[in-house]
This record gives structure tokens, C-alpha cells and sequence, in this order.
């Protein structure tokens, strides 16, 4: 026991002598975990809080009605788009004269947004804007009010909580409500809670009188029954009997589940997100201790010696390390998870903003939260110091006590050959080959890389000696400071490059998505202008915008298109799918955009006729049946084919008239439109003319040259990625200014006897610079590689069928190349500051 008090006294004395050495090693642990238990805390409550709000708002056992599937089609990550049939109005009357349902209730669920002052109520954390009817019944309610009335009649709405205190309406203002064909007026009577919760998680909810629904839509999404007497077995073999397999019938807890699932489905990807940013936290924070901890034990030698020498044993030199590193750990990880505790409200605010529902009262990370990045802290700070303290006990103590300056360590030629070869070869697969074996090759150009790294280090050491030296010759001390310890400087380079990298990939991956779908799509424009939905994936614009824009005698011509989804086999006897079908006036779509028409004739759509893709093998004289929501299927025969697609994710491959649209799925709301205007327009003023003809219903008006950019779609996901990068990046600025110090340190003597003989400050301060400039271009180096490498392959995987052209934002690229050198320089200026102070009488008195 006294043995162990000893070890672990002797580790608190030296921290606390060594205390400046292990400030930068603190930091890093302390950003690293609180960024590790903030992402989780977010992680965690994205799913939980939803999970929990959905399993509330049901209130009892009930049946749930459906219409069949028609086809499923996956989305983004863990997500399904399901396509179903809708039901009758007939349904409903039907449920409910069944012997034992003692309560029916129909809903259908529509996109609707508040129109308020003239534009649009955007909410910043709500991705869906749904109207659906009211359901009078406790039992079947999910929504309950809890200031005024349910709706009666025409002309009312109720909104949920959460949306009437984020766009500031209060009961019995009147309001536009964006629903069906256009912007009608209403009364705001009610305010509801979705269970005990403000809102349906990630939805912002409008609610008719179920009399005005059944009008305006003429159908249901679902019915819903309960029984008083009835089992909700007994109920749903009952309702099944009654409807047969023209229906699918569920208990309202398989119902729930589902939901529960699609919910947790929808947050994968952010999900996927913060637990891959945990994880980058977490090594660069274990990178840093590990280089660290080797410049540390670099410079105590004499006292490992003498410990040796005095009787200690190899066991006692490793647990000594180690119990440093783990006091320093466990202190820092109290404060870092003491700061994600403060964090954790600002950090759920700018999920907010990016649209992703995190719970206003998510508050501070559980214990048990707190308690696992505590351990994962703790854990990887102890696992990276081992080798260093493994290498610190197996030194001789003859050797050690020859001096403390860092001996020169070589890279082997053997590692240099190999990983050189592997390099090639995985580039070469990289490029050449697609799919897995494209992976494979990333994947062995990475690693190779990585093992590469301390080899790069000289290299870019011997490079950069003749720029360095025409600025001052000093500079090549640094040069050779680095080059002395090339793992030391590949691992403080890490970080930088891996957040670097990220940045790099999301950069491409987003030019490249942006090309394939504008860069032909903008040129077949022939409008001046192009208004676009307010939401990306729901079509938002007013039937009537189209007489309006007509009526103005600066508007030439106007042309709409109108999206619904569909299921139809591509080629027969292939699998039901579902597919997006778009509808256009044929008479004017050509003026508006180039199709690129290449068999038959688009004016055959008037005549009932579908167009379709060229990419999906089908003729003129092909007959294409397509099944609809409604339940109506139409064979249509082929009449054009055409070879250009309209941009954006989901541009249809199919075409019919809006006439043939209309008369199955009824009237609805176009998806965009184009508008070209007249001669004496100003161009410059075109946009600003049309914008103010449009109304609230268009969210975004555009000009050719900007048509189809997908920045909305992908742009919260790439805002979240990247700035999570930039967090990995600032812990590996810590690891590398607490490197850089260290080395500086070491020096004293050095630095000292070179200020005695007439060295300047500026000399100085490039000498530190220098050391510095080679971390930052090896990380720009490998930012470059793994950022460029990684690209490629997350092009290829998310073309598909279709061609994605691997395309390169070269200036955007070289910036965030060209910031890690500056970055590195920039992270010199302390150490350098500290050097040029140093006094050269006191630094050589120094032992």
C-alpha cells in the first residue's frame, strides 16, 4: 500500500512541478470531452425526446385503417418513403357501423403553412408543415386543446403550441393558411398540445373541422376505431372482416412503432453525424496526449535515469507515466464535462437553426452521459500514453543520463517502400475501379498514407530548406528541430488534417452534386425567371399564380409543373417502385425549358399520353401503367421521349399533362414555374418583378444561371459536418501549440546561447515559425489525400444509376489547404513570443 501511495504522491509532485508542460495536454482532453458528451447528450435526445412525445400522444387502445401499399422507395440514410393508397370517404361510415366501435375518426394529412404579414411563418426547428383534421374523440385524439375551442366550420384552424409561440399568433387573429390550391383566410380558435408535448416532433400542425377536409380532399390517409367492449384484437379481426385485403388494418401499437421508427429513421443521419464527431473528438485528443506525453518523457530523462538508478524498477517507471497522465486526465475531464454541462443549451439552439428538432428543454447531459465520456476521457488519455510510458521504462539508464536532448529518430526504408507502393496502388483503384474495390483502394491509400506521415515530415523538411533559408538561415534550425522527431510532428499534424479532410470532401461532394444536377439543367432554361417551392420537398406554389402571372402585361409567358409521387415496374416484370411524376402544360413547358425532345412529340401529352427519360429504355408505342395515391392506375402509351431532366433531387422521369394529374389526384399546388417576361423588363429588375407577382406560396426565385442549386436540401448537413470539422481542429491547434511550447522548452539552453551571441527576435521567431511551417503543410499534404481520396468515393456510391461527375471546387479546395499552413504559422506566434523573450542570462542558467 505505502508502494502504491509513493508512486502515486510522486506523480502528484511532478504534475504539479511539470504543471506548464501539461497545460496544452489539459486543454486538449478538456475540449475533446466536452464536445464528446455535448454531441452524445444531442445524439441521444434527438431520438429519445421524439420517441417519448409519440408514444404519449396515443391515449388508448385503437385500430388503425389504411390503404395498401403501392411501392416503397429508400430516401436519405434510414429513411423509407412509403407510398400507399388513400381511402375513401366510404371508409369511414363503414368503420363506424361496425357492431362494438363505439368512436371513428378519419384523417388525412396534407402539407399546410400559416401565412402571416404576407409571407410564410418559417418555425427554425420544424421540417414538415401539415394540415390534418381535427378528431373530436379523447380516446382517438393525439391532439388536445388546451386554450380555446376545437374548429367548427369553415374559415377555422387551431395550431399547435409550439407554432403559434414561434410566429407569434395568438387566439382569434385571422391568418392565410397556405392549403389545397392556394392561400385561404382563417380564425385562429384553438391552441393544442401534441400529448403533453408542444408540437409532433419535427412538425408544425394546422387542424380543420374533418367537414372542410372531407371537401377539399375528398379522401383519407387513415381511419381510426376504438371499442369500449371490444378487445382491440376483437376490433381489428372485426374491421378486417368488414373491409377484407382491400385495406391493411394495425393495432394503434403497431402504429406507434412505426411512427417511432420512421422518426428514429429520419435522425440517423444527424445522429450518424455527432457520434462520428465524438469519435474525432476523441482521437485527436488521444493524439495529443500521446505526442505529448513522448516530448515530456523526451525531456525528463535524467530524472527517469536517476529514478532507475535509485532502485526503481521498469513496472514503477510505467506506472508512474501512467499516473500522471490519468491525474491529469481525470482533472481535465471534470472540467470538459463540467463545460458540456454549459454547452449543451447553445449547442441544441444551433441544431435548431439548422432545422433539426432538438427539444427546447433538451437541458444538461444525463449522468449517465456524463458518465461514459467520463471513462471514454479518462480511457483513451490512459491507452494513448502507454507506448510512450512502455518506451520511458524500457530505456537503459546509462542512456538516459547522457542528456536530454530528443535523440534523432529515423524512418525505416522498409516502411517508407511499402507504404509508398500501397499508396500508389490503392490510388490507383480509387480512380479506375467503382463500388467496393473503389473503397478497398481508399482505404489502403489511407492507411499507407498515415504510415507514410513521419517519412513526410523530412521530406517536406528538405523541400521547404531553400524558401525557408532565403527568408533567414535560421529558420533552418526549426526545420531540423522537426525533422528530429518526425512522429512527434506527423501526430501533432493529425488532427488538422483529419478535420481539413472532412472540409475537403463535403466541398467536392457538394460541387459535384450541385453539377449533375444544374450544370445541363441551367443551360435547357429558356424563362428569365424560375420560382421555386418554399420547401424542397413539397410542392408549395399557388394554383392560381399561373392566371395571375398571366394577367400582367410584363409577363410573355408562364409554365408549372406539379410533382406527385407514383409506382409503376421500369420494364415489365420488374419490381413495383416508386417513382416521381411530373405534370406540365405541354402547349407552353417548351418555351420555358428545353427538354431536349429526342422521339416523338411532347404535344401527345394533351392527348393522354405519357413522356418519359430517355435513360429508361422504354420507346414511342411503349404502354406505362402507373398506379397513383388515390388508387387510380392509368395505361399510358409513350408519345415522347425526352434526354433532359428539370434540375434537383427527384426531377421526374416521367411526364404526363396537368389535365391527366388533375383528373386523378384532383387540383394541388405546382412545384415551380417558369416565367419569362418581356422585352422592356430590365433585365436586373426581372427577378424583383416577378418576386413581387408570385406571393408568399414561392420561397425561392431564381434567375437561369442559379436555377436548381441543391443548397438547401444539402446544405444543414454540410454545415453541421464542417463545423464539426473546424471543432476537431481547434483541439488539434491545442495539441500543437502545447507541442511547439514543449519543443521551444527543451530548447532554452539553445535559444539562449544564440540571443548571447547576437541572434534577434525576429531570427528567433522564425526559427519557432519554421517548426512549425512543416506540421502545417504535412497536414495540408494529407488533407489533400485522404480529402480528395474520400470524395471520390462518396461520388461514387451516391450516383448510382445515374452519373455523378467527380467535380473539383479547386479555389475553395487550395484555401482550406492553404489555412492549415497558416493556421500552423499562426499557432507559432505564442512559443515564438515566449522565446523572444526569454533572457539569454537567465535561459543558459537553466539546468
Amino acid at each position: 500500500m505505502s508502494g502504491r501511495r509513493s508512486v502515486v504522491g510522486r506523480a502528484i509532485a511532478q504534475v504539479r512541478f511539470d504543471r506548464a508542460r501539461w497545460i496544452g495536454t489539459a486543454a486538449a482532453i478538456v475540449l475533446s470531452v466536452a464536445i464528446t458528451a455535448t454531441v452524445l447528450h444531442l445524439a441521444a435526445t434527438l431520438t429519445s425526446a421524439g420517441e417519448r412525445e409519440i408514444r404519449a400522444a396515443r391515449t388508448t387502445d385503437h385500430v388503425v385503417v389504411r390503404g395498401l401499399t403501392i411501392a416503397s422507395e429508400e430516401g436519405a440514410p434510414g429513411e423509407t418513403s412509403v407510398l400507399r393508397e388513400t381511402l375513401g370517404i366510404e371508409v369511414l361510415d363503414r368503420v363506424a357501423a361496425i357492431d362494438g366501435v363505439d368512436a371513428a375518426a378519419g384523417d388525412v394529412e396534407r402539407f399546410a403553412q400559416l401565412v402571416v404579414d404576407g409571407r410564410l411563418v418559417v418555425v427554425e426547428d420544424v421540417s414538415a408543415y401539415v394540415g390534418r383534421a381535427w378528431v373530436d374523440d379523447p380516446g382517438l385524439a393525439r391532439f388536445a386543446v388546451v386554450d380555446g375551442r376545437p374548429p367548427s366550420g369553415g374559415g377555422e384552424i387551431v395550431i399547435d403550441r409550439a407554432t403559434a409561440d414561434a410566429s407569434g399568433v395568438a387566439l382569434g387573429d385571422r391568418v392565410g393558411v397556405l392549403y389545397g390550391t392556394g392561400i385561404i383566410d382563417a380564425d385562429v380558435v384553438g391552441i393544442v398540445a401534441y400529448g403533453a408535448a408542444a408540437r409532433q416532433p419535427g412538425t408544425a400542425t394546422l387542424m380543420f373541422d374533418p367537414e372542410v377536409i372531407e371537401e377539399a380532399v375528398g379522401q383519407y390517409d387513415t381511419v381510426v376505431a376504438r371499442s369500449d367492449t371490444r378487445t382491440e384484437r376483437e376490433l381489428l379481426d372485426a374491421i378486417g372482416a368488414e373491409l377484407g385485403d382491400d385495406v391493411e388494418v394495425l393495432t394503434a401499437g403497431a402504429a406507434t412503432d412505426e411512427a417511432v421508427d420512421a422518426f428514429n429513421g429520419s435522425q440517423l443521419l444527424v445522429r450518424g453525424i455527432l457520434l462520428g464527431a465524438a469519435v474525432l473528438a476523441t482521437s485527436v485528443g488521444a493524439l495529443v496526449v500521446a505526442s505529448t506525453i513522448a516530448i515530456t518523457i523526451a525531456q525528463r530523462r535524467r530524472d527517469l535515469a536517476l529514478l532507475r538508478l535509485v532502485g526503481g524498477d521498469r513496472r514503477q517507471v510505467f506506472a508512474s507515466m501512467l499516473t500522471e497522465v490519468g491525474l491529469v486526465s481525470v482533472v481535465s475531464v471534470a472540467v470538459g464535462l463540467a463545460l458540456s454541462v454549459i454547452a449543451a443549451g447553445p449547442a441544441s439552439g444551433v441544431l435548431r437553426r439548422l432545422a433539426i428538432d432538438v427539444p427546447a428543454d433538451a437541458g444538461a447531459p444525463s449522468a449517465q452521459i456524463l458518465l461514459l465520456s467520463g471513462i471514454v476521457g479518462v480511457g483513451a488519455s490512459l491507452v494513448a500514453a502507454i507506448r510512450p510510458a512502455l518506451a520511458a521504462a524500457s530505456t537503459p539508464p546509462v542512456e538516459s543520463l547522457r542528456g536530454a536532448e530528443v535523440a534523432r529518430v529515423a524512418v525505416g526504408r522498409v516502411r517508407i517502400v511499402a507504404a509508398s507502393l500501397g499508396a500508389v496502388v490503392g490510388a490507383l483503384v480509387l480512380v479506375l475501379a467503382s463500388g467496393v474495390p473503389s473503397i478497398a483502394g481508399f482505404l489502403l491509400l489511407a492507411v499507407s498514407a498515415v504510415v507514410l506521415a513521419p517519412a513526410l515530415v523530412g521530406a517536406v523538411g528538405a523541400v521547404a530548406e531553400r524558401p525557408v533559408a532565403l527568408v533567414d538561415t535560421t529558420g533552418l534550425v526549426g526545420l531540423r528541430q522537426a525533422r528530429r522527431d518526425p512522429a512527434r510532428v506527423a501526430r501533432s499534424a493529425t488532427g488538422l488534417w483529419l478535420g481539413a479532410a472532412l472540409l475537403i470532401a463535403t466541398a467536392v461532394l457538394s460541387e459535384s452534386l450541385t453539377a449533375s444536377l444544374t450544370d445541363t439543367a441551367r443551360s435547357a432554361v429558356r424563362a428569365d425567371v424560375i420560382g421555386s417551392s418554399a420547401d424542397d420537398d413539397v410542392p408549395t406554389i399557388a394554383e392560381d399564380t399561373v392566371a395571375r402571372l398571366a394577367a400582367d402585361d410584363r409577363i410573355t409567358a408562364v409554365s408549372a409543373i406539379r410533382m406527385v409521387e407514383a409506382a409503376t415496374a421500369p420494364v415489365p416484370g420488374a419490381a413495383i417502385e416508386s417513382v416521381d411524376v411530373g405534370a406540365v402544360d405541354p402547349a407552353t413547358i417548351l418555351a420555358a425549358y428545353d427538354l431536349d425532345v429526342v422521339g416523338g412529340d411532347l404535344v401527345q401529352l394533351g392527348s393522354g399520353a405519357v413522356a418519359v427519360h430517355d435513360s429508361l429504355g422504354l420507346a414511342v408505342g411503349d404502354v406505362v401503367s402507373l398506379e397513383f395515391p388515390s388508387g387510380t392506375t392509368r395505361d399510358l402509351t409513350v408519345g415522347a421521349v425526352f434526354g433532359q431532366r428539370f434540375a434537383g433531387f427527384g426531377a421526374p422521369d416521367y411526364l404526363v399533362s396537368l389535365d391527366v394529374l388533375a383528373a386523378v389526384e384532383g387540383p394541388g399546388l405546382f412545384s415551380e414555374i417558369f416565367v419569362s417576361v418581356a422585352d422592356d423588363v430590365d433585365p436586373a429588375d426581372a427577378r424583383n418583378v416577378v418576386a413581387d407577382l408570385l406571393g408568399p406560396s414561392v420561397g425561392i426565385v431564381r434567375g437561369a444561371s442559379d436555377y436548381g442549386d441543391p443548397a438547401g436540401q444539402i446544405g444543414p448537413a454540410r454545415t453541421l459536418i464542417d463545423g464539426l470539422a473546424w471543432v476537431a481542429m481547434l483541439i488539434a491547434v491545442v495539441g500543437l501549440l502545447s507541442a511547439i511550447v514543449l519543443s521551444v522548452g527543451s530548447r532554452r539552453r539553445e535559444i539562449s546561447m544564440f540571443r548571447a551571441i547576437g541572434g534577434t527576435k525576429v531570427q528567433v521567431w522564425w526559427m519557432v515559425t519554421a517548426e512549425t511551417l512543416v506540421a502545417g503543410v504535412l497536414a495540408a499534404v494529407m488533407s489533400l489525400a485522404v480529402g480528395l481520396g474520400s470524395s471520390v468515393v462518396l461520388v461514387d456510391l451516391l450516383a448510382g444509376d445515374d452519373p455523378v461527375p467527380w467535380t473539383l471546387p479547386a479555389v475553395r479546395v487550395a484555401v482550406i489547404a492553404g489555412s492549415l499552413v497558416a493556421l500552423a504559422c499562426a499557432v507559432a506566434v505564442i512559443p515564438a513570443r515566449s522565446a523572444t523573450r526569454l533572457s539569454p542570462v537567465k535561459g543558459m542558467a537553466r539546468p
